[in-house]
């Protein structure tokens, strides 16, 4: 009654499966729930995007669903609650956005961390203890965050007013363009995504679809670009 699609968004042309009047879960990233339910011949269609800490127990899942069966988004809830915390959204493309956000799971944590072990390291900080440093305050903080039921912009508020020491570290990092970074991180993740989106609709010419453009956040001119490339190749 339910099938999960978990293949490399790359594979999905090659999945041949008819599955008319099952749910059907994808966890394929940038493969559009239009383009699930045409493949497929289901109406009932969810994506859902757990990421890497899932295997722990503590993945964070968005996930998007049309159907019209009313106890599907219970189904998709439940079976993602088993492995950490789920949320759904009403927006397809905000599915796409949280690829960058929380599909790199670990990634950007660990990037701050090393940021911080690197800076102990070129202050004689020897490697493992610089390491363990980095790793256990990142492990701690989150802690702390799950257990304290605050939202991050209250903790870091609370450290702004203490106005002690560990306020002016973020000062210098907002002054530095810390959040400014993070965006551009973000976007450049989603556009990476996006274009190579766009690089299989052009080795794939036949299959060439207009809403697919709308709904990955592609502009005309993108669509023009891959139509007349896709005409050359016939």
């Amino acid at each position: 009654d339910v099938i999960l699609l978990c293949v490399r968004p790359d594979d999905w042309r090659l999945v041949e499966l008819d599955a008319a009047g099952k749910l059907v879960i994808s966890v394929m990233a940038g493969v559009t729930v239009e383009d699930i339910k045409q493949r497929t011949g289901s109406s009932r269609v969810a994506r859902a995007l757990p990421n890497a800490a899932a295997e722990i127990g503590y993945s964070y899942t968005p996930f998007f669903i049309d159907s019209d069966d009313a106890n599907d988004g219970e189904t998709v809830r439940i079976l993602f609650g088993s492995c950490g915390q789920v949320d759904q959204v009403f927006d397809e493309d905000q599915i796409n956005y949280f690829t960058a956000m929380t599909g790199s799971g670990a990634a950007f944590p660990a990037l701050l961390a090393e940021a911080m072990m690197l800076d102990a390291m070129g202050r004689g900080v020897p490697l493992d203890v610089a390491r363990r440093a980095a790793q256990q305050t990142l492990v701690g903080a989150g802690r702390l965050q799950e257990f304290s039921g605050t939202s991050p912009s209250e903790t870091v508020k609370s450290f702004v007013d203490y106005n002690g020491t560990t306020a002016a570290g973020i000062t210098g990092m907002r002054n530095g363009g810390f959040a400014a970074v993070v965006g551009a991180g973000l976007a450049q993740r989603l556009e990476h995504r996006r274009l190579q989106l766009v690089l299989q609709v052009v080795v794939h010419p036949g299959r060439v679809r207009r809403h697919r453009f709308h709904q990955l956040g592609l502009d005309h001119a993108a669509a023009h670009v891959v139509d007349r490339q896709s005409a050359l190749r016939v």
